[in-house]
């Protein structure tokens, strides 16, 4: 509970100046490395609508079940392929998860994937009747997949999400990130960022209703769209002009990839390790899973989003 305290409601603790000097470069403008301040609150403004239960439903939602019904099918083809030997799958939920949460993000405007480029070699693998293609014997020894090409967008974010680690700690950690940060690959990483956003924030705005139509027709589908409209709301009762393209903007939404991709992953990956290794758990989760969407499973087919949306299971 003390631990708690001093987390989430004491005000003599607050964001330390050291997570700015590892942060702001790797996402500029956002409100991570913040005081508790009107700056701060400012910042959440722009943020808060994709946290309601609404958007969750109608769009983060869809989103992450799309993506996660891909991590099924990759799994799947490698299990067939791998024939009864282990496979790594920490890349894969990685990847997944990544493309869930620009999905939710940046809607129809996210054309890449880290999923899809597997799916399609592992398809044509599991096709080749070559018997040299596929696994001839079970070994505990994990079976090696062949690594994928992401493009220039997931290569960036990937790098720019792994940036600031091991310079926490260092008594120069601020001066060895600008370092880092201004080296030639990383201007490169941070011009493919800057871009994509400025991208995703103009399509966005392409989207606004006329000036004389009505603001509730538009049908929101991602969290840029979301915060578009959030900012348009703003700038009216502050009576000024709405900033579209600021760095504020931009970072809170690149906030929203890194900070979405590490904390869903890293989840993700340590409960799939406790359940490997708690086979019983692992029973008793199926049998009440399996309870619960007992349609599905009579149909022999994953639960959709609405399905697992309103469900209520109590071993959970």
């Amino acid at each position: 509970r003390e631990t708690q305290d001093i987390m989430l409601r004491r005000k003599d603790f607050d964001r330390s100046t050291n997570i700015r000097g590892l942060l702001e470069d790797v996402i500029p403008d956002h409100h991570i490395y913040e005081q508790t301040n009107s700056v701060f609150r400012t910042h959440r403004k722009l943020v808060q609508d994709v946290m309601l239960p609404s958007f969750i439903q109608k769009v983060a939602g869809p989103a992450f079940h799309a993506n996660i019904m891909r991590l099924v099918r990759v799994w799947d083809l490698k299990a067939n392929i791998a024939n009864g030997s282990p496979f790594l799958a920490t890349q894969d939920i990685q990847g997944a998860v990544l493309d869930a949460v620009y999905s939710f993000a940046f809607g129809n405007y996210y054309q890449s994937s880290t999923t899809l480029p597997k799916i399609e070699k592992l398809e044509k693998w599991n096709n080749n009747t070559e018997h040299s293609s596929r696994n001839t014997r079970q070994s505990d020894k994990p079976f090696d997949f062949p690594d994928v090409a992401f493009d220039d967008l997931i290569n960036a974010t990937i790098d720019l999400a792994k940036a600031p680690q091991g310079l926490q700690g260092s008594p120069i950690a601020k001066l060895q990130a600008k370092v880092t940060m201004n080296m030639p690959h990383f201007r490169r990483v941070r011009k493919i960022r800057d871009d994509f956003l400025r991208g995703s924030l103009k399509s966005a705005v392409s989207k606004l209703p006329s000036e004389g139509g009505k603001s509730d027709s538009q049908a929101v589908t991602s969290a840029v769209e979301q915060m578009v409209l959030r900012e348009t709301a703003l700038a009216k009762t502050e009576n000024r002009s709405p900033n579209y393209f600021s760095t504020m903007m931009q970072g809170e939404l690149f906030g929203l990839i890194l900070g979405g991709f590490d904390t869903t992953s890293t989840t993700t990956l340590w409960g799939l390790k406790f359940l490997t290794d708690n086979a019983g758990v692992q029973k008793r989760l199926r049998q009440a899973l399996q309870s619960s969407f007992a349609k599905a499973k009579t149909e022999n087919r994953s639960p959709t989003f609405q399905e697992l949306a309103v469900a209520r299971i109590p071993y959970l």
